[in-house]
């Protein structure tokens, strides 16, 4: 009986998902929401689980950066404070992805420069160099290239 009074007292009705969905705004990010209603998330909801409810119905939308390198820029030189991520070397147990890592893992910073022409997404980026997208914005801010959010 007191385990069904605490389930009881950390249920969220309908309101509260209401008052979640109605706290984004365009270029609003789920951070910005979740610190923004800390009250709403001690009561046990569960904002992944919204978030991706809401992409899949239609509620929220999801923004994509398309990073755009200038022809001005192009040409110019630039420095990283870090060096690009080193792929793992092998798998522990030959785990057989190693040709996967290495045929991934950019060997120099134009491999990735070449994909900030508009058309590839920071996510596809990210994905097709496995790098995360701290490491891409970097990039992004170092070449000077222009964010298209669509």
């Amino acid at each position: 009986q007191q385990q069904q009074q605490q389930q009881q007292q950390h249920r969220c009705g309908w309101m509260d998902v209401m008052s979640f969905y109605q706290s984004f705004a365009t270029g609003v990010a789920v951070g910005d929401v979740v610190h923004g209603n800390p009250d709403l998330f001690a009561q046990g909801l569960d904002h992944r689980r919204l978030v991706a409810f809401g992409v899949i119905y239609g509620l929220l939308q999801r923004l994509h950066q398309f990073p755009l390198i200038s022809t001005s820029s192009a040409s110019q030189p630039f420095a990283l404070s870090a060096p690009l991520p080193a792929m793992a070397a092998s798998t522990p147990g030959g785990g057989g992805v190693d040709h996967i890592l290495d045929a991934a893992a950019p060997t120099s910073i134009e491999e990735v420069r070449i994909m900030l022409d508009g058309r590839h997404t920071v996510d596809q980026i990210c994905c097709h160099f496995l790098m995360t997208d701290v490491q891409v914005g970097e990039i992004i801010t170092a070449t000077q290239a222009h964010v298209v959010v669509k």
